[in-house]
């Protein structure tokens, strides 16, 4: 981005009367003018040279250098207000009033970087380059090579040689700009800040992203003098989401966005500033796999962009828009937009040809939807020519571009060469993904690759590679609940309990240290509350550096338990139980691809669904499932008795069913007695148990064939535990007392005040618990109810060993409650204990904090399978906090449940489990037998037998 600094430039030393001189009128209104902020306040500045202008004009003799200088100053102004073709022409005839005075000298410099910034404006970057150029060589002809001057102009070519691709160049333009500016002006001035921002973004481009955030938050700091509302702190505050976002942290990274975009449009700011934001928020929409998103925000920015002058910045939001429209399933329209961003672009008065050809990459991916596979060949291959001599082979433009042609030249015919090319690629891509590593809440989202890994996954499919199409099957399966069964499994790895200790404690201080900082990028403009946060993580850091140390030491390689590599297919299948199959859907823009894996053959399946197509279908089955909590509490037996038993769409479930299991697919499940599920984000919001087997009205439900589970993380696939089991102990906490106080919850980085009195009571959850207790048996049993049922307790009834724990009561998904922002048990408040650990709410941070050993976690409560809406990864929520405290099998369910019915199910299950059955079996067992009988109205409807699932590692 081109941020406009033309506030300061230096008035002449003749503009202001020395003692010798006599003042003229003129000379207060250019100080008035001067002192004015073309960043902040362009209208105001440019009405205050207008009227300085026109007092110059009018002295007899004139003074022509003090003329054009105001002319420059005026057509600064006009830059900010998006009229930019104006300020060019201010600026040209303000070139013809010079001559070749010292004095004209500096003023031409001046007109110079407006030139530039004008022809940057209009994508005109090798012109903007020479012309920023010309006003470095005056400036340093003037006042020397090591001045600010000088340096402000270096700034400008920086910008200019980062756009046109000469890194090396632009690095040493920019790194000696700052240095310079940093030595001779305050933190706050603008133009220092300009050079940072400019610095920032080389180091973007070169993929220094860590060093590129660190400079984004010391600037940020530095600029609090000017103010939050200042445009340009929301340019840097946006620019440090763009870099959260690349380093993995796209979910900050989008409140970040969202708070620049709303303080811009607050303060009125230009419309170049605000498209910049929106292009921003529009990039990482699409990394968070938000088509319906990314398409409105990218609608947004090409039109600021239009406004302000800016075709080809336009043209590249058009682009966004255009690959949004394919990942709806519109491929006509997102062709229509591609088309028009690759004419812009080369109708330009001077083309660029490296935008061009990065345009022509998303018209050649539409080309395809669209089912002109040639035409999108012979399209890719000539921008990869353009892009290949401008970005190095590590530069992601580079590296999807590459994998782009890979997957075209499969598609028409030479499938083994194109598979070929996109895998040392994509190896590498992996490679470089497992030295991100995950704490406790968040997780690096592959979503960035998603369109990338949908074209390998593609090619690979055509080209027969199962080993290479098995290693992205791993891949876009990772999860949130996959991380916390790894670093479960990694603290249970450990030589001794004290390392286990470490494992246990690094995991809780990063998780605060995430929290911590995000609640620091919320209020990243607000030096009170940054300093404070600071404070905390101080100790935090110390301490983790300190863990991470002995760790190191005692514990070498642990950081790859956290993130281990895709497994060879064959490694896997050793890991496979006999009569076991793993089945692993994954969807994509370009298909939905199944694997079933045994201990002996593999099966990969291909449906034409899209992502968008399997989202629908999922939407179309859930339509008929309950969604309150007056479900839970049986208060709405209607909606599952008769309603949502008619309105079950089976044909779109069996239509899913279809495209999970081809008949390749289906024939080795068939041969399986337990169904072990790895899936991806999407699929992982239903459970597959209620799909028939069929598209006739009598066809089974998947369920009656075989028993089912979801598990996490393929690495940790048949991984047992060295720690025995406990052989007793059952906590039971539920039917929680409720209150008219307002809590004050905690939930991700908000603290909110939420009223829970208005969740109806369970008065089968009491029933509930104490008939798990019966089926049970055994000596050591805690329940805690009512006023008992509280976050303190139920910590110290876990602290002795337990097989067994049970919640029966309200879950909370993420968005429920005003903002919370992550899923959530309730349970009864305390008003003896301060802060969240008092608010009568288990949320899954707090959740993940427990330390327990359990064979099972029972969550019979509202939707504790349901994602995290932020994250949206696989079985986040709260079945994956429970992971991460330990917990082996989880039961939880996708929708709410009546409590009559919800008792019936986990305790049945257990019944059967106690009995000698498998959890997944037992499971299966107690909804066979609930669906079956005939004593219950609607048994037979999906929404009362089908919610829970079993997560295991």
């Amino acid at each position: 981005m081109k941020m406009k600094l033309f506030a300061a430039a230096a008035m002449l030393a003749v503009a202001v009367p020395t003692s010798a001189q006599t003042a003229r009128p003129a000379d207060s209104l250019i100080l008035t003018a001067g002192k004015m902020d073309a960043i902040a306040n362009p209208q105001k500045t440019f009405d205050a040279w207008t009227v300085a202008l026109t007092a110059l004009k009018a002295e007899k003799p004139q003074r022509r250098a003090e003329v054009a200088n105001a002319m420059r100053a005026r057509a600064d102004a006009l830059l900010s207000l998006s009229r930019t073709e104006e300020a060019i022409a201010e600026a040209q005839a303000a070139l013809l009033l010079l001559d070749t005075s010292r004095d004209a000298d500096i003023v031409r410099a001046g007109l110079f970087t407006t030139l530039g910034n004008g022809a940057d404006g209009q994508s005109q970057w090798p012109k903007a380059r020479d012309y920023h150029r010309q006003a470095m060589e005056l400036h340093a002809k003037t006042y020397g090579p090591e001045s600010v001057d000088a340096a402000t102009s270096e700034a400008d070519l920086g910008l200019e040689l980062t756009k046109l691709s000469d890194f090396p160049a632009a690095l040493k333009a920019l790194e000696h700009s700052f240095a310079v500016q940093s030595r001779a002006r305050p933190p706050a001035d603008p133009s220092r800040l300009v050079a940072g921002v400019y610095l920032a973004n080389i180091y973007y481009s070169l993929q220094r992203m860590t060093d590129s955030e660190q400079l984004l938050r010391r600037l940020i700091a530095d600029g609090q003098p000017l103010g939050a509302a200042h445009p340009l702190m929301s340019q840097m505050v946006s620019q440090l989401a763009s870099s959260l976002a690349a380093v993995g942290r796209p979910i900050d990274a989008m409140v970040v966005h969202r708070n620049s975009i709303a303080m811009l449009a607050a303060n009125g700011t230009n419309k170049s500033v605000l498209a910049d934001a929106l292009m921003g928020a529009t990039l990482v929409s699409l990394q968070l796999d938000r088509p319906e998103e990314t398409e409105s925000l990218a609608a947004a920015a090409a039109q600021n962009f239009e406004e302000f002058g800016q075709a080809l910045s336009s043209a590249a939001a058009l682009t966004q828009a255009a690959n949004a429209a394919r990942q709806l399933d519109r491929p006509d329209v997102a062709l229509v937009r591609a088309d028009r961003a690759v004419a812009t672009a080369r109708g330009l008065q001077q083309p660029v040809a490296m935008a061009t050809a990065l345009f022509e990459g998303t018209q050649a991916i539409a080309l395809a939807a669209n089912g002109r596979a040639a035409e999108a060949l012979a399209t890719q291959t000539r921008a990869l020519e353009v892009i290949a001599k401008v970005r190095p082979p590590s530069h992601p433009q580079r590296i999807y571009a590459e994998i782009e042609l890979g997957w075209l030249m499969a598609l028409n015919g030479d499938a083994k060469a194109g598979s070929a090319r996109i895998r040392p690629i994509v190896e590498s891509i992996v490679r470089r993904n497992r030295e991100l590593e995950i704490a406790r809440t968040r997780v690096v989202p592959i979503t960035s690759n998603l369109e990338s890994y949908g074209q390998a996954m593609d090619a690979a499919y055509l080209a027969g590679d199962t080993e290479f199409g098995f290693m992205l099957a791993q891949v876009l399966t990772e999860s949130d609940a996959g991380r916390a069964t790894l670093a479960t499994l990694a603290k249970l790895s450990a030589r001794d309990p004290e390392t286990a200790k470490r494992l246990d404690r690094r995991r809780e201080l990063l998780g605060q240290r995430i929290d911590l900082d995000g609640q620091r990028l919320s209020k990243i403009t607000d030096a009170t509350a940054v300093a404070e946060i600071n404070g905390k993580l101080t100790p935090i850091d110390a301490e983790i550096a300190s863990i991470e140390a002995a760790l190191t030491r005692d514990f070498p390689g642990f950081d790859k338990l956290l993130r281990p590599a895709p497994g060879p297919l064959a490694a896997v299948q050793k890991r496979i139980a006999p009569g076991e199959v793993l089945v692993v859907p994954v969807t994509t823009y370009h298909g939905f691809y199944t694997f079933a894996v045994s201990r002996d053959r593999v099966a990969w399946g291909r449906s034409s669904l899209s992502r968008t197509g399997v989202r629908n279908l999922i939407e179309r089955v859930r339509l008929a499932m309950p969604s309150t909590g007056a479900i839970r509490a049986g208060r709405d037996k209607a909606a599952t008795d008769s309603a949502a038993s008619t309105g079950f769409d089976r044909a779109a479930a069996a239509d899913l069913y279809a495209a999970i299991f081809t008949p390749n697919v289906a024939a080795l499940a068939a041969r399986a007695n337990l169904l072990s599920i790895a899936s991806d984000d999407v699929m992982s919001t239903i459970p597959l148990g209620l799909l028939p087997t069929g598209h006739g009205p009598r066809a089974p439900w998947l369920i009656e064939r075989v028993a089912l589970r979801a598990v996490p993380a393929i690495a940790a696939l048949g991984r047992s535990d060295a720690v025995p089991m406990p052989s007793d102990g059952f906590v039971g906490i539920g039917a929680p007392a409720r209150t008219s106080t307002t809590a004050t919850v905690t939930a991700g980085t908000t603290r909110l005040a939420t009223s829970m009195s208005d969740l109806p009571p369970l008065p089968g959850a009491e029933t509930e618990l104490r008939a798990m207790e019966r089926a049970i048996g055994g000596r050591h049993t805690t329940l805690l109810t009512g006023v008992d049922a509280t976050e303190t307790q139920l910590r110290a009834a876990t602290k002795v060993s337990t097989r067994i724990l049970v919640f029966a009561t309200h879950g909370i998904v993420s968005g429920e409650f005003d903002m919370l922002t992550e899923p959530a048990l309730v349970l009864a408040p305390d008003a003896t204990v301060p802060g969240a650990a008092g608010d009568g709410l288990l949320t899954a941070s707090e959740a993940a904090t427990l330390h327990l050993d359990a064979e099972w976690v029972i969550l019979s409560a509202c939707n504790t399978a349901s994602g995290d809406q932020l994250s949206a990864a696989g079985y986040s929520g709260l079945a994956r906090a429970f992971l991460f405290a330990g917990g082996r099998q989880i039961l939880a369910s996708h929708w709410p449940v009546r409590d009559d019915v919800s008792a019936r199910l986990t305790v049945e299950t257990i019944r059967e489990a106690r009995n000698g059955r498998s959890g997944p079996e037992a499971l299966r067992m107690a909804m066979l037998k609930l669906m079956r009988d005939k004593k219950l109205p609607g048994a037979a409807n999906p929404a009362l037998w089908a919610p829970f699932m079993i997560v295991s590692r």
